[in-house]
């Protein structure tokens, strides 16, 4: 629909609110049942849940590289 005047953007005080504030870190992590974690972080979010076989596929270590080609799979 045609209006005299388009509605008004909002706009934010600061539109890069991530600059300039403290690294978002894991203040804790809670356990979800035997396969995965959730992690509550510093910027006071907590959705999402890891399971631990992501965790191990992503981890940086090389006790989990050396894991993880010992079972076969193969390295990203």
């Amino acid at each position: 629909m045609c209006r005299e005047n388009p509605p008004l953007v909002a706009k934010s005080a600061d539109p890069f609110q991530i600059l300039g504030k403290p690294p978002i870190k894991a203040d804790r992590a809670a356990p979800v049942g035997n396969y995965a974690i959730q992690f509550f972080w510093n910027d006071n979010h907590s959705s999402g849940i890891y399971t631990y076989s992501y965790l191990r596929e992503i981890c940086p270590c090389p006790a989990c590289r050396i894991e993880e080609r010992s079972e076969g799979v193969a390295c990203h």
